[in-house]
Parts: structure tokens; sequence; C-alpha cells
């Protein structure tokens, strides 16, 4: 990355065999901005943060800047994740802390998250199993360790807001702000949400640049 941009493209497009998946795409991405991809069913948000993860996927147009692996954390949609873990949900959030390969920090990861966890569960929760937990449970335990454990630089984050109640999405947003705002990391965050923006906090909309991804009709060969 530079040091003000995290991704930079013109006249950009993902291929699915000859045909564009969405409309041409010109945009830059700053450091520290939260990005809220947006569009219909089937316009490519997914697949646009699949490649945005390094995913290799043929594409038109230029791309100056694109993040690199070891700055990304991707989290997909809850559905995609493997149902079956043997392991709480406390377990399932510290697991992001062994990203890190510097001595010592793994302990000091899991020590902040045992302090800092009640924000997003109860004593209860945070010990339940994984495979007894709700949807809702198991996405609050997913974000909690991405936002609380991860030392990435840049967040993928696919349908982040799906199943969280009030008490969560306020704990999304702060720890979102808390990123994106701190003077050493300003990490950027993608998120693909169909939330309106209404439900979110009037500073943290100041930090959205919107994507909007038009779906485009495949080609229809004519006689």
């Amino acid at each position: 990355m530079t040091n003000e941009h995290v991704f930079c493209c013109s006249s950009f497009s993902i291929l699915l065999g000859s045909n564009q998946l969405f409309a041409p795409l010109s945009v830059k991405v700053e450091r520290g901005q939260v990005v809220h991809i947006m569009g219909d069913n089937g316009a490519g948000k997914s697949t646009l943060l699949r490649y945005l993860s390094t995913e290799n996927v043929r594409h038109t147009g230029e791309v100056a800047v694109r993040p690199a692996a070891s700055d990304i954390l991707y989290l997909p949609q809850i559905q995609l994740i493997r149902s079956h873990l043997p392991f709480t949900l406390e377990e399932v959030s510290s697991l992001f802390a062994c990203q890190s390969l510097q001595p010592g920090s793994l302990v000091k990861k899991q020590r902040r998250l045992l302090s800092e966890f009640p924000d997003w569960f109860n004593a209860e929760q945070r010990g339940k199993n994984w495979n007894d937990a709700s949807g809702g449970e198991r996405m609050r335990a997913l974000l909690a360790g991405a936002l609380r454990l991860s030392d990435r630089a840049v967040l993928l984050l696919d349908e982040p807001l799906n199943h969280l109640d009030s008490r969560a999405m306020e704990a999304f947003q702060d720890d979102v702000l808390r990123l994106v705002e701190s003077q050493g990391r300003r990490v950027t965050a993608f998120l693909v949400s169909h939330a309106p923006l209404e439900l979110l906090s009037v500073r943290l909309r100041s930090r959205y640049q919107p994507i909007l991804l038009q779906k485009l009709p495949p080609e229809v060969d004519m006689p």
C-alpha cells in the first residue's frame, strides 16, 4: 500500500466469462476510510471483496493500488464458515490472535480480549460452544476477534451487520471507529451491507465512502 491509498482503480470490472459483472468502477480509497459496498443481489459485492483479498480473478480496467495479503483480514459471510467447531465463542475469537508471530503477543492479546469481551458478550455467552450458538452469537464472536485482536491494516467484512442486536451494533461501531481513527494505524474497513445508513452513528457515517455496484445484464447472442 502507499502511505495514503489502499485501493485505486479505473474502469474496473470483474469478468464472468466474457461478461462484466458490474458497471466499470473508478475509485480511490484512502487509509482510515470505511467503505460501504452496496448493490443488488448478484451485483458482485462478495466477489469484489474476494478480489481485494488477493484472489486472482479476470477483470477489465486498471488497478494501480491493491492491498497486500499481509495487510488483510478477510471475514466472509457467516454461512460460509464451518458450522461445527470444537471451541467456545471466546476461543473462536481468540483464534484471530494467532495471526501474529511475535513472541508474547498471543498471551497479551488474549488477556486484552478477556478484559474487553463484555462489550460483546456476557459471561454465560462467551463460554457457549460454537455449535450451540445462534447466528448472531457466532457473528459477534468473529467480529469481536477481528476488531479487537487483528493487527491487519485492511479489514474485509462481508455482511458483518447481519444478526446483530442493538448492543452488538453499538460495540461494532465503537470498535470500527477506534481502528480507523487511531493515529498509529488508520485501519481501512470495507463493509458489504444492506443495512440502511440511518442505523449507524453520525461519526461512523462521516468516515463512509459508498461504492455502488450496478449489476449488468449478461450479453445475449443475437440469432
